[in-house]
């Protein structure tokens, strides 16, 4: 598979999972949907590294597993769900492609990569798009449950920035697909007393619509195996076939299926301006593209 087509089959999948987060979060509530993701997506990859007859040694790479865990999995999936309860899917898209600014920003203050003139245009850019979105879009950011939402979204973007971070230069080298893996599988340990905060009761969860049930099911399926396992997959891959920045990419790509699959499945309304935003972000990644980070 050529790699433009691996970013596209990505940026799909990861555009689609915000439409299905925001589906299944108010039948199941955000805590029991992100465990869900992780465990499905952990249980996917241990029967894959069984078949390959790869070892995970748990001893060995608990720290990378914890690390990767926590910031690629458990935080963010855990954020965006709550966040979903407020804001539209098309938003959520779009505060996930602010990773590689914070990506940037990481890379300046952990790497010691020099900040150019061209690179603040593009940050101040990329800030100005999100700024736009959230001002010109459908719903006012004037409230504190929407402004904790933007930050619950900006925060999950930040994990998965200082996840790719880590992921690039951690000091051991292991298979991409026992990291994701063992990482999932901390995850969903570390997840569990997050349960116990959930809002969402057992006879609340009983007396759903059973379609509503179901269709919240399909979802947790679909980013338990598509959007979290098989994506993951795809996305490491590639960063061994072409790079991790140039992989990097296919976050820019995802406001565009976010807003797509919002529109045609959800019937979110459309804001042209949110579409300019949208161009303003994926343009204030150009200084950028020079240099890895």
């Amino acid at each position: 598979m050529k790699a433009w087509i691996h970013l596209l089959v990505i940026a799909a999948m990861w555009g689609a999972s915000h439409v299905l987060v925001r589906i299944a979060t108010p039948v199941f509530g955000p805590e029991w949907l992100a465990w869900f993701r992780v465990l499905i997506g952990s249980s996917v990859m241990l029967v894959y590294v069984k078949l390959s007859k790869k070892q995970i040694s748990l001893q060995t790479n608990w720290i990378p597993f914890l690390v990767v865990g926590l910031l690629n999995g458990a935080i963010p999936f855990l954020m965006f769900a709550k966040a979903s309860l407020v804001l539209p899917a098309s938003y959520l898209s779009i505060l996930n492609s602010t990773t590689p600014l914070f990506s940037a920003l990481l890379a300046g203050a952990l790497l010691n990569e020099p900040f150019s003139i061209r690179r603040i245009v593009g940050m101040g850019l990329g800030i100005a798009g999100v700024a736009l979105v959230e001002e010109c879009g459908v719903i006012s950011f004037r409230e504190p449950s929407t402004l904790l939402a933007l930050g619950e979204g900006l925060l999950a973007g930040f994990c998965y920035a200082l996840a790719g971070i880590y992921i690039k230069r951690r000091p051991t080298k292991i298979d991409s697909e026992v990291l994701i893996a063992g990482s999932f599988g901390v995850s969903s340990l570390i997840m569990l007393p997050t349960l116990f905060y959930s809002q969402v009761s057992s006879t609340q969860f009983l007396n759903s619509d059973p379609t509503l049930l179901m269709n919240a099911f399909l979802c947790i399926a679909f980013l338990g195996v598509g959007s979290s396992a098989f994506a993951f997959l795809l996305y490491y891959r590639l960063i061994e076939k072409i790079g991790p920045f140039r992989s990097s990419l296919v976050t820019f790509m995802i406001p565009i299926f976010g807003i797509l699959w919002s529109v045609l499945f959800l019937h979110e309304k459309l804001v042209p301006t949110m579409l300019l935003g949208v161009g303003m972000i994926m343009f204030s990644t150009a200084p950028f593209m020079k240099k890895p980070v």
